[in-house]
Parts: C-alpha cells; sequence; structure tokens
C-alpha cells in the first residue's frame, strides 16, 4: 500500500468532527491492506512509529507529510512511496 494513501486516510481522520465517518475511513483504509501491513498502518496512524524515537524531529515528518499530501512522492525515481519501504527504511 502507498504510503499516501495512509497520509490522505490520516488527513480525512482529522478533517471530520463525525465519529461514525472517522470509523468509516479507517475501515475503508484498513480493509484494503495485505495481512502485514495493517500492524505498521495502525501504530503509524496512532501517531507512533514502531522502531520508536528514530532521531527525525516533528517538523520533518510533518512537512514530509504536507508534502505526500500535495502530491509529492517524495521519491527520487518518481516511484510512489510504499509504506513497507518506508517502514523498512526507518
Amino acid at each position: 500500500m502507498r504510503l499516501a494513501h495512509l497520509v490522505r486516510t490520516s488527513a480525512a481522520v482529522a478533517a471530520t468532527r463525525s465519529r461514525k465517518r472517522k470509523i468509516g475511513h479507517l475501515a475503508d483504509y484498513l480493509s484494503q491492506l495485505r495481512q502485514q501491513e495493517a500492524p505498521v498502518a495502525v501504530v503509524y496512524l496512532a501517531g507512533e512509529l514502531p522502531q520508536g524515537r528514530v532521531g527525525v524531529g516533528h517538523r520533518a515528518v510533518y512537512d514530509a507529510v504536507a508534502r505526500v499530501a500535495a502530491g509529492d512522492t517524495g521519491s527520487v525515481t518518481g516511484a510512489p512511496l510504499e509504506l513497507m519501504a518506508v517502514d523498512t527504511i526507518l
């Protein structure tokens, strides 16, 4: 699953006040994940990293998320960033 999809889901959850709609956004996203992606995605959506502290400040993460949400893949090759690849790198 692409990291951008997780970012869009997180933004949609943050943008709505309705608990039912929040659950709907999360359920839609989580139902599309492969089995090995789900635990990583849940931790990311909770605002944590499975690795704990990685030495990257909040501002750098915020800027990266904003770029991905705006359509920037963040990839030197132009290929979209995949959730599991980002998790492995971190």
